[in-house]
Protein backbone atom coordinates (compact mmCIF):
# COMPACT_ATOMS: atom_id res chain seq x y z
CA UNK A 1 0.00 0.00 0.00
CA UNK A 2 1.64 3.22 -1.09
CA UNK A 3 1.09 6.67 0.29
CA UNK A 4 -0.79 9.18 -1.86
CA UNK A 5 1.42 11.59 -3.71
CA UNK A 6 0.39 15.18 -3.61
CA UNK A 7 1.05 17.33 -6.64
CA UNK A 8 2.85 20.56 -5.81
CA UNK A 9 0.73 23.70 -5.83
CA UNK A 10 1.44 26.43 -8.32
CA UNK A 11 3.66 29.09 -6.78
CA UNK A 12 1.94 32.40 -6.06
CA UNK A 13 2.40 35.06 -8.70
CA UNK A 14 5.41 37.27 -8.18
CA UNK A 15 6.04 40.67 -9.67
CA UNK A 16 8.44 43.53 -9.37
CA UNK A 17 7.37 46.65 -7.53
CA UNK A 18 9.62 49.58 -8.39
CA UNK A 19 9.68 52.13 -5.58
CA UNK A 20 11.18 55.62 -5.63
CA UNK A 21 12.18 56.64 -2.08
CA UNK A 22 13.10 60.07 -0.70
CA UNK A 23 13.98 61.28 2.77
CA UNK A 24 11.63 63.84 4.29
CA UNK A 25 11.78 66.04 7.38
CA UNK A 26 9.69 63.51 9.30
CA UNK A 27 10.93 60.23 7.80
CA UNK A 28 10.61 58.87 4.26
CA UNK A 29 8.24 59.06 1.32
CA UNK A 30 7.84 56.48 -1.40
CA UNK A 31 5.92 56.12 -4.61
CA UNK A 32 5.43 53.05 -6.75
CA UNK A 33 6.86 53.94 -10.13
CA UNK A 34 5.43 51.09 -12.20
CA UNK A 35 1.84 51.13 -10.89
CA UNK A 36 -0.06 54.42 -10.63
CA UNK A 37 -1.61 55.78 -7.47
CA UNK A 38 0.46 54.31 -4.64
CA UNK A 39 2.19 57.02 -2.60
CA UNK A 40 3.16 56.45 1.03
CA UNK A 41 4.88 58.37 3.83
CA UNK A 42 6.27 56.77 6.98
CA UNK A 43 8.63 57.47 9.85
CA UNK A 44 11.13 54.88 8.59
CA UNK A 45 11.90 52.82 5.51
CA UNK A 46 10.76 49.52 6.99
CA UNK A 47 7.26 50.87 7.70
CA UNK A 48 7.22 52.50 4.28
CA UNK A 49 7.93 49.19 2.53
CA UNK A 50 5.34 47.36 4.65
CA UNK A 51 2.65 49.88 3.68
CA UNK A 52 3.66 49.84 0.02
CA UNK A 53 3.51 46.02 -0.16
CA UNK A 54 0.09 46.04 1.50
CA UNK A 55 -1.30 48.62 -0.96
CA UNK A 56 0.42 47.00 -3.96
CA UNK A 57 -1.13 43.61 -3.13
CA UNK A 58 -4.55 45.19 -2.57
CA UNK A 59 -4.38 46.80 -6.03
CA UNK A 60 -2.91 43.87 -7.97
CA UNK A 61 -4.50 40.76 -6.37
CA UNK A 62 -8.06 41.41 -7.66
CA UNK A 63 -6.72 42.08 -11.13
CA UNK A 64 -4.85 38.75 -11.21
CA UNK A 65 -7.89 36.98 -9.73
CA UNK A 66 -9.83 38.10 -12.81
CA UNK A 67 -7.09 36.65 -15.02
CA UNK A 68 -5.97 40.09 -16.18
CA UNK A 69 -2.74 42.06 -16.00
CA UNK A 70 -2.35 45.40 -14.21
CA UNK A 71 -1.85 48.52 -16.28
CA UNK A 72 1.88 48.94 -15.67
CA UNK A 73 3.46 52.36 -16.11
CA UNK A 74 5.80 52.23 -19.09
CA UNK A 75 8.09 54.05 -19.49
CA UNK A 76 8.86 54.66 -15.84
CA UNK A 77 8.79 58.26 -14.61
CA UNK A 78 12.12 59.93 -13.98
CA UNK A 79 13.59 59.96 -10.51
CA UNK A 80 13.39 63.26 -8.69
CA UNK A 81 16.70 64.73 -7.61
CA UNK A 82 16.34 63.50 -4.02
CA UNK A 83 14.95 60.01 -4.82
CA UNK A 84 16.56 56.62 -5.15
CA UNK A 85 15.15 53.58 -6.93
CA UNK A 86 14.45 50.29 -5.13
CA UNK A 87 13.29 47.02 -6.70
CA UNK A 88 10.89 45.19 -4.39
CA UNK A 89 9.76 41.67 -5.39
CA UNK A 90 6.18 41.06 -4.22
CA UNK A 91 4.43 37.67 -3.96
CA UNK A 92 0.63 37.68 -3.91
Amino acid sequence: MSLPIETPADPPPSMGCIVYIAKTETGVAGRVANLPGIVVTASNERDLMRQIVKQFKAEVAPIFARGEQPTWVDPLPQLAENERKVFLPVHL
